[in-house]
């Protein structure tokens, strides 16, 4: 059997294939981007970056496995099947992390979206490491599982929920972030903000995709950082939805309000079109605590500097960069994976 102290060896290894700034690194990006062109290299090496400090750190994931006392388990027989996404780039990262620290085997199925990268750096770690090719498996088609976690759209849950419910599993369906602004942020502030909004060009479930403003919030500041980097909006596919919004907006006569980068709508939806954000005014938090009571199934975090019904905020400009602890949807996994051998 591996044990923890064998996996967390592996782990600092492959934190070193990962590095973004290695050169076979690098080409993998490149060749990633190339296959879905709304991964850009930017974003990709974003991702890197936060995968190797945050979840590979040697000293943050020793402490991450002392406090689910992994040190006193053994390697476990169990199977679980992960159906990775492909909206961001390795959005499925976390999953598999836990499931390999947890010591069972991963079967994964990856997006088609984003199949490129990690199984190149797969073949790598195994070299080094050859019993991983028995921990973690990429298969077209799940099987011989004994638990499942799946991500999708709200479409695809359900037949994620028809397929997979028998068994134990975690399936997750859309979310997005809101941000709560208080009208006095500063323009740094409202410049991570807006990172937070255009990152992965807002389709990640940590994106905000809605704005809780102060009545008669005045937006001019926010559209001067918006207006200070255009970067986004000259990739053609995020261009093309853009043109594509405001088109229909101005053709049915919807008010809205038009920003370098994107197109403001006053709607209560949480989920808005690419290209787009929702915002709604509020005259006490009191509000905002109700509506997000009858909303928090579609809510993945607050951004901000005050929290709502006792959740922590994110701190502007931190959307896509939670650590070991912060599971999606509020869902402890390693909790779940662990009770799979109780």
């Amino acid at each position: 059997m591996v044990t923890i102290a064998e996996r967390l060896e592996a782990l600092q290894h492959l934190r070193q294939l990962m590095d973004p700034e290695r050169e076979a690194t690098q080409s993998l990006i490149r060749q990633a981007c190339a296959q879905n062109p709304w991964f850009t290299e930017e974003d990709y090496t974003y991702t890197l970056a936060h995968i190797t400090q945050s979840y590979l750190d040697n000293e943050q994931l020793f402490e991450f496995a002392a406090n689910y006392r992994l040190f006193d388990r053994a390697a476990s027989l169990k199977t679980v099947g992960i159906v990775m996404a492909g909206n961001i780039p390795l959005v499925g990262f976390h999953d598999l992390l836990c499931v390999f620290l947890a010591g069972q085997v991963a079967l994964i199925k990856w997006s088609e979206k984003d199949e490129v990268f990690f199984p190149a750096i797969m073949e790598e770690w195994n070299e080094r490491f050859p019993w991983i090719k028995e921990r973690i498996q990429s298969v077209p088609k799940l099987s011989g599982f004994d638990a499942v976690i799946a991500t999708g759209s709200n479409q695809t849950a359900r037949y994620f929920e028809e397929y997979f419910g028998k068994y134990p599993h975690i399936i997750r369906k859309n979310r997005n972030a809101i941000a709560l602004l208080e009208g006095d942020e500063s323009m740094e502030e409202l410049k991570r903000l807006t990172d937070d909004v255009l990152r992965y060009f807002g389709k990640g479930c940590r994106n905000v995709s809605m704005l809780w403003v102060p009545k008669g919030y005045d937006f001019s500041r926010l559209f001067e950082v918006l207006d200070l980097e255009d970067e986004r909006i000259l990739h053609h596919k995020y261009k093309h939805n853009y043109d594509y919004n405001l088109a229909i907006y101005i053709i049915n006569q919807i008010p809205h309000l038009v920003a370098n980068q994107l197109v403001l709508l006053e709607n209560e939806a949480i989920s808005s079109r690419i290209g787009t954000l929702h915002y709604c005014y509020y005259e006490s938090i009191s509000e905002v605590e109700e509506w997000e009571n009858q909303h928090n199934d579609e809510i993945q975090c607050v951004i901000g500097n005050i929290g709502l019904n006792g959740l922590t905020p994110v701190p502007f400009g931190q959307a896509q960069q939670p650590d070991l602890s912060t599971f999606a949807d509020g869902i402890d996994i390693m909790r779940f994976l662990l009770k799979l051998d109780d």
